[in-house]
């Protein structure tokens, strides 16, 4: 029989990858799974088409008053969070049937570990919690910090009633240990199996030939002039027989290769939120230029594409266009879900400013950058030392040291060479993950498997209380009405 489970994000479901593959390894071990949260989105294509899985999604309530004033900030969180509450609990007791697991996403904790634990004590299952980050510490990094001590102590209170508990390094599993006295497994977040860098050189083009229009006008160095001169020379007998962009070109045989003469592809994924700073990142590549200029003035060019949405993106965009740059182009994109993993398995280097606000969780953006062979550069905090080494990349701490890394890993590029330039080329070597799946399969499905047994237990038990106590009551109601018959 199928083991029905449910997966509580409240967040953008289709933003939250790591819940999305948790129900994907469930739903291939034979289990029906429910996913409850925001709507917004997509979910992943193998996700929407599965059919043992079903996403159950509602609007975030009062998402058009985010801005409201200070002032109103304390009535505008307790209202927001009440509501939150009874639509969670309404579709958790009501929408979908019984489960054997709740695994719920940690953060938010509020109101969702509450609403978890009662459903699961009202509909007798285990609940499983696996904690991406603390959430108690978003809450002080925003400037409506009004509640970050409550948070703690809900969190603290209702994370020790979970009969599982799993994290994503070591480092959280140490603090949730000594500061919540919860014992947490640790699994890491590792790429599922379309993030590879086994991607066709076809597929490549093609992406590539997609993104022209948003990527062309951020190529800033192509065609030098003696490539000038022998492309315009042969275009006309070529473009029937050829396709070709700024990366890669592909003969009517169907061969695509990469041009000798492409820029350097850096790649950078990003929710434009206060904890990733991308202006550090300008200033960088502000440095970058001005030594190309000087030093390397017949480099290929850098292009970054920066993927995601979110707040602080038309800030960025802004002063981006500010910059007079000559060798590096910057292009914001967003992709399709099918589109990313082929995108990174393309690009030479990876970049991520994710600092957390806790220091102890580890940004998905980087296992994907990895598990599609791109070597990253990642902004240095206490827990990344455990995703990114010196083996598969390089950490920094400002501006310049990011400029440093990539005029390290990219001064010398060259399309034509192997990696890029044999910096990259020996850091691409050492950029691999093991897959999801295995990973899920060792640390997850054995305690999954437990808590069905325990929480099928605990029903059979609670069933035969209430067959004891209906027998009894029942008897005691005979025993009254025989008493009140032998009275008359």
């Amino acid at each position: 029989a199928a083991l029905p489970c449910w997966i509580a994000v409240l967040g953008d479901v289709g933003r939250s990858p790591r819940m999305q593959y948790h129900a994907l390894s469930l739903a291939a071990h034979g289990c029906t799974v429910s996913i409850v949260g925001y709507a917004g989105t997509p979910v992943l294509p193998a996700l929407a088409r599965n059919p043992h899985v079903r996403v159950l999604t509602f609007e975030q309530p009062l998402r058009h008053f985010k801005g409201a004033r200070r002032v109103f900030y304390l009535g505008f969180a307790a209202t927001k969070a009440a509501l939150l509450s009874l639509r969670l609990l309404h579709t958790l007791l009501w929408r979908i049937d019984a489960p054997d697991v709740v695994l719920v996403q940690n953060p938010p904790a509020v109101p969702t570990l509450p609403c978890a634990w009662l459903a699961c004590l009202l509909r007798g299952a285990c609940m499983a919690v696996d904690w991406h980050n603390l959430g108690y510490t978003m809450f002080e990094c925003s400037p409506r910090n009004a509640a970050p001590v409550v948070i703690k102590r809900l969190e603290t209170a209702f994370g020790r009633r979970a009969a599982a508990s799993w994290c994503v390094s070591q480092a959280m599993a140490q603090w949730l240990k000594q500061n919540f006295n919860i014992k947490a497994a640790v699994l890491y977040d590792r790429p599922p199996s379309l993030f590879s860098p086994s991607v066709s050189p076809a597929a490549k083009h093609a992406l590539f030939q997609k993104l022209q229009p948003m990527l062309a006008p951020a190529v800033k160095r192509q065609q030098h002039d003696s490539d000038t001169s022998s492309s315009s020379s042969s275009s006309s007998s070529s473009s029937s027989s050829s396709s070709t962009n700024a990366f890669t070109r592909c003969a009517s045989d169907d061969q695509c290769t990469s041009r000798d003469d492409r820029p350097a592809l850096v790649v950078s994924s990003t929710s434009w939120t206060p904890d990733e700073d991308f202006h550090m990142l300008l200033d960088a590549l502000l440095q970058l230029d001005a030594r190309f200029a000087h030093d390397a003035p017949r480099h290929p060019g850098v292009v970054v594409a920066i993927t995601g949405k979110g707040p602080l993106k038309a800030a960025f965009r802004a002063r981006a266009r500010e910059l007079q740059l000559q060798y590096v182009g910057i292009a914001t994109l967003w992709l399709e879900a099918e589109d990313y993993p082929v995108l990174l398995a393309a690009a030479d280097l990876g970049v991520c400013l994710h600092t957390s606000t806790s220091g102890v969780d580890l940004p998905m953006k980087v296992v994907d950058m990895l598990g599609s062979g791109a070597p990253v550069c990642a902004a240095r905090y206490a827990a990344i030392g455990e995703l990114v080494t010196p083996t598969n990349g390089r950490l920094f701490s400002d501006a310049q040291g990011l400029y440093a890394l990539l005029w390290d890993l990219l001064g010398d590029y060259s399309g034509g060479c192997e990696g890029g330039t044999p910096q990259l080329g020996e850091l691409r070597s050492g950029a691999h993950l093991e897959p999801w799946e295995p990973n899920w399969d060792r640390v997850v499905w054995p305690v999954i498997e437990e808590l069905v047994v325990k929480s099928r237990s605990a029903r059979r038990r609670r069933r035969r209380l209430l067959l004891c106590f209906a027998a009894a009551a029942c008897a005691a109601a005979v025993a009254w009405l025989a008493a009140r018959a032998c009275r008359l």
